[in-house]
């Protein structure tokens, strides 16, 4: 399977990480994380999108965060199939479907 979050965590073309905007992410909480995923998101930043969804996943600290993984992951393949990676997103969806 390619889910492999850590080296989809890609730099943008100007060499910057996703993430680079939010100097606060790595010490984001879950929710925080998830929030700003959702944003960027819904601004068609999705390469942003992904690296905060991510990051989010590896911020899971309960059980009701911990339920939402599986949606997490059906998220980032959206992300995947919105910029025309079906492969990328099917794997993802794979991923969601095992854990669910």
């Amino acid at each position: 399977m390619r889910l492999n979050l850590s080296a989809k965590l890609k730099r943008s073309q100007n060499g910057e990480s996703p993430l680079s905007h939010v100097t606060s992410a790595p010490t984001q909480t879950f929710a925080a994380l998830l929030a700003l995923a959702q944003d960027e998101e819904g601004a068609g930043h999705r390469q942003a999108a992904r690296a905060a969804y991510e990051q989010a996943l590896y911020k899971v600290s309960n059980a009701d965060e911990a339920a939402k993984i599986s949606s997490i992951i059906r998220w980032i393949a959206r992300t995947h199939h919105a910029d025309g990676d079906p492969s990328a997103a099917l794997d993802c969806l794979e991923a969601a479907l095992a854990i669910a």
